[in-house]
């Protein structure tokens, strides 16, 4: 288990950090079925949920807090802005203006990244990533047991947590993340779904019927 911190950061999934990769760049059915052959894979997102780009992705991250004594964490994360993502929510970004006395505070959301291995594998991940995100947000800990499955062929990782979501101009949201990581060989794509209401249900089977569409190329 010799494996760099950064190799272990890059698996977290921690909300809003990484550069996303524009939609409009892969093919999009309906703007519901999304095809990336760069990333080799396809997936239906959520009916009537919008791609976020990678402006907004970017302002999202910065305004994010973290715990006091992650400082050391932060030239690690800057550097996972390099690592291609595509982010979407359920509601559109305008409705995120935080100028407006209406503006959504915390919208349901969820990120792909793709990572290579860089020696952790799959067993590892739910040990590494709970350990770092307790050093990185507050009032973090996993919910239940992780769970191992077959994801379109391949060997994948379901797990949930919950912690504080803290962001310049935000009020503190408590957030419950599940992550989808899927084994595909030689990288990892990985799924982080983040949802602020534990008690909505809709969100929850979302991201359930997301990871039933996925169709790795």
């Amino acid at each position: 288990m010799t494996t760099s911190r950064r190799t272990f950061l890059r698996l977290l999934g921690l909300a809003s950090v990484g550069l996303v990769v524009d939609p409009k760049l892969a093919v999009i059915a309906n703007n519901e079925v999304y095809v990336n052959s760069e990333l080799g894979i396809a997936f239906k997102i959520p009916s009537a949920w919008h791609f976020y780009n990678v402006q907004y992705v970017r302002r999202m991250h910065n305004k994010q807090v973290l715990k006091l004594d992650a400082s050391s964490l932060r030239e690690i994360l800057k550097e996972l802005n390099e690592r291609p993502l595509v982010t979407f929510g359920m509601h559109p970004e305008d409705d995120h203006d935080t100028n407006s006395s209406t503006a959504i505070q915390f919208s349901p959301s969820i990120v792909l990244r793709v990572e290579q291995h860089g020696g952790v594998t799959l067993d590892e991940i739910p040990y590494y990533s709970d350990r770092f995100l307790k050093n990185a947000v507050k009032d973090y800990s996993s919910i239940g047991s992780h769970q191992f499955l077959e994801i379109s062929g391949y060997r994948s990782v379901i797990r949930k947590y919950r912690y504080l979501y803290e962001a310049a101009g935000m009020n503190p949201t408590p957030i419950i993340g599940r992550s989808c990581i899927i084994d595909a060989e030689t990288h990892f794509y990985s799924f982080n779904m983040y949802n602020y209401d534990p008690e909505d249900s809709y969100v929850e089977e979302c991201f359930t019927q997301l990871e039933s569409s996925v169709a790795i190329l």
